[in-house]
């Protein structure tokens, strides 16, 4: 009896200094991990400010096949919530929300584990020439002496899946990067040139431009007149039952008359966003997508129809992988 009395009173007395070494532990611990990413901040920024595109990234999202994942719109931006449920164990239940979203700079996200309690993991961002610094953090505060023991193994804990979600983010983003140049302000001056204003529905848009392409280079050819530049295509609007109004065009060296629907005109000009994009035209909605966010951030309005410039397209170049197309967007 008194061996036992004599481990009780020791393992007491461990116990009372393990809370008052526990008592003395921080109460708030924070840990990071940072990238360098060869690509510009808008595009790393939105695959972390849109929750959805996590799912493109994050390990755990690809790894549980039996996650079920819930999101209530928006998916991006300050107040995006997504919630996760699944009967793995080590995944369970839980949610995502984005506190506070300021364009490519932070981004605040609290993660709840229901029963578990919440977490906070602030997202910054920093570019320069191309290039982003990402760190990704996480913060405990007001933490129990339990929860105190255990923040000392976070990290070692956290660490590798931070770097594999950071190693996939930062691959993903310089696989986009890779097929857009960065965005630039232009100023352009406008020079003569041939239009053809016409409407078509989304699924024949191709086929007509091609045709009203070939339309205006035969009046080209006809007149002994050279294009200046490249095809363009201002799209000014769609209605309801699902046309788009597209004015395509030749720049010319010198202006020449019209004829029947070939109008005589001139190219945009004026202040304008650019973006070059460089790949088949079914994912030419991703640089449209990061333009718009860049014009909201940047306090930018826009003041007209936005236009592509087919600098090497369909009827230039076989391989749709080397199309380069830039898209502008009039702004003040």
């Amino acid at each position: 009896m008194k061996t036992i009395r004599n481990i009780l009173i020791a393992l007491l007395i461990i116990l009372i200094l393990l809370i008052i070494v526990g008592l003395f532990l921080p109460a708030d611990r924070h840990i990071e991990t940072k990238a360098i990413i060869k690509a510009p901040e808008y595009i790393v920024f939105d695959h972390v400010n849109d929750l959805k595109k996590w799912e493109e990234w994050l390990s755990w999202a690809t790894r549980d096949t039996q996650i079920m994942l819930e999101y209530e719109n928006p998916s991006y931006g300050t107040g995006a919530v997504c919630k996760w449920n699944s009967p793995n164990r080590q995944t369970g239940r839980g949610s995502m929300k984005i506190l506070e979203s300021r364009p490519y700079e932070l981004i605040l996200i609290e993660i709840s584990f229901m029963e578990k309690g919440k977490i906070m993991c602030p997202w910054t961002f920093r570019g320069n020439a191309g290039e982003t610094t990402v760190i990704w953090g996480l913060d405990m505060k007001n933490m129990n002496v339990a929860e105190r023991y255990f923040s000392l193994f976070v990290y070692d804990l956290m660490e590798p899946y931070f770097k594999q979600g950071l190693d996939s983010l930062k691959s993903l983003s310089e696989m986009i990067s890779g097929k857009l140049s960065l965005i630039e302000e232009v100023e352009l001056k406008p020079i003569p040139a041939i239009t053809i204003t016409d409407s078509s529905v989304i699924n024949n848009f191709n086929l007509a431009l091609t045709d009203i392409f070939a339309e205006l280079s035969a009046y080209c050819k006809k007149r002994k007149i050279k294009p200046a530049a490249p095809p363009y295509c201002i799209y000014h609007n769609r209605n309801r039952e699902g046309y788009s109004t597209f004015e395509a065009g030749i720049p010319l060296s010198v202006a020449v008359p019209a004829k029947g629907r070939i109008k005589s005109s001139r190219t945009p000009s004026g202040k304008a966003l650019k973006i070059e994009y460089i790949g088949p035209y079914f994912s030419i909605g991703i640089p449209y997508e990061l333009l718009g966010q860049y014009i909201k951030a940047r306090n930018y309005t826009i003041v007209g129809s936005p236009w592509e410039v087919y600098f090497k397209g369909r009827w230039s170049e076989p391989d749709s992988n080397k199309w380069v197309t830039y898209i502008y967007f009039p702004v003040k």
